[in-house]
């Protein structure tokens, strides 16, 4: 699931006919009405990805899933490439290290045609692929996508969505929240709060 995140969704011919896919995972839901059309917004300032929330993992936790292997390979690729590193240090220690802060990709919209048509892009997933990192350590959709944006991608290409309430199973982002929020399952009634939020969803366009 995560190698087919990172970037097999990309390419998956059923998307062809789309210039934008918005991934909402089924046990997800927006908490309050929609009043603007994301695409429109991505669209309209040239963007190529937007988000939601950041997560934070912890690096110790994921010291062992080949963390630095993984940056190491980004940062060798991108110095060969002549690709700036800076907006890297977002998502980076003092030391270079993963601070642990990652796009949290159970929300997010890519444009496909940038993905597709970047020759660079494909040369950087074909490294990863090789390197096996996928199968041995695990890299997270998450992780794969903070990198590629950070490398491929300028700030100003990048739309932070803060105006969308949204929630995925014990995550959940309000308004105006940079970050994902965690809860525990007794804090969450999973019957009638969920019936009561979802009747009073509304998207753009419907009747």
């Amino acid at each position: 699931m995560c190698r087919f995140y990172s970037h097999g969704l990309l390419f998956h011919p059923a998307l062809n006919p789309y210039d934008y896919y918005w991934r909402f995972d089924d046990d997800s839901y927006l908490t309050h009405p929609l009043d603007f059309d994301p695409f429109e917004t991505l669209d309209k300032q040239g963007c190529v990805y937007g988000y939601r929330s950041l997560m934070r993992e912890d690096p110790k936790r994921t010291e062992g899933q080949g963390l630095k292997e993984i940056m190491t390979l980004t940062r060798k690729f991108a110095r060969k490439n002549r690709l700036s590193l800076k907006h890297l240090r977002r998502f980076t220690d003092w030391l270079g290290r993963s601070n642990g802060k990652q796009y949290y990709t159970n929300f997010e919209i890519n444009k496909l045609s940038f993905w597709r048509n970047n020759t660079l892009f494909k040369e950087y997933i074909s490294l990863l692929e090789h390197a096996d990192g996928f199968y041995k350590y695990r890299w997270g959709d998450a992780l794969t996508r903070t990198l590629a944006c950070s490398v491929f991608l300028k700030p100003e290409q990048i739309h932070h969505f803060t105006t969308i309430s949204y929630r995925h199973n014990y995550h959940a982002a309000v308004t105006d929240s940079v970050d994902i929020n965690y809860f525990i399952p007794d804090e969450i009634d999973r019957s009638a709060s969920l019936v009561q939020e979802l009747g009073a969803l509304h998207i753009p366009g419907d009747a």
